[in-house]
């Protein structure tokens, strides 16, 4: 016989399961690679898919610039990416999300060249643009990307500031960070998190 429940009570959805959390914390110029983050629930190691992704005053910086980027496998494609942009660093830094490859991706970028939250896909090497926000980036905002199903979403300090309906990029369970123009080694990324969507 089904649960019945009166008037004024609420069905609560099942809370979101922690799968990595890493403040970067780490002697200087330590590879990501090498890095363990401060928790890992499945224990799969960061990989640098392209570029030099480094730790940096226990924070995350990358070196090289021009389409990079970094994952962790999670075992999950629909997750909340979320990490704190200590520094802009007058460049276009952003969170990965459902990374096969370098030409397979969804993509979240904090843009403080042109002051804009910008959601993009990229499938077989061509990039889509899904949405925009124009915003001017602080030291410290909070960025954060769900993934869930076809439902993207991105925020900054946790405000929704742009979404898109799409399922063109092939779920994968990888989801990191990208790094690519102007400043790019000044930029620097810390408190990661990635949970369940």
């Amino acid at each position: 016989m089904p649960l019945l429940l009166g008037a004024g009570h609420d069905i609560k959805r099942p809370a979101s399961v922690l799968l990595v959390s890493d403040t970067f914390t780490g002697a200087d110029s330590t590879g990501l690679d090498v890095h363990v983050p401060d928790f890992n629930l499945y224990g799969n190691s960061w990989v640098e898919l392209d570029g030099t992704w480094e730790i940096f005053g226990n924070q995350l910086r990358e070196t090289a610039g021009t389409l990079r980027e970094c994952y962790i496998n999670v075992t999950r494609s629909d997750v909340v990416v979320q990490a704190t942009l200590a520094t802009p660093g007058g460049a276009d830094p952003g969170i990965v999300g459902r990374i096969t490859d370098n030409d397979n991706y969804y993509l979240l970028v904090a843009n403080s060249i042109t002051n804009a939250l910008l959601l993009w896909k990229q499938v077989a090497t061509v990039f889509t643009q899904l949405d925009t926000f124009s915003y001017t980036f602080q030291a410290n905002d909070v960025i954060k990307f769900r993934l869930k199903g076809n439902d993207l979403r991105g925020y900054i300090n946790d405000i929704q500031r742009v979404s898109a309906i799409d399922s063109a990029v092939p779920n994968a369970n990888n989801h990191g960070f990208f790094s690519h123009a102007g400043n790019f080694s000044a930029v620097r990324w810390d408190n990661l998190t990635i949970r369940t969507a």
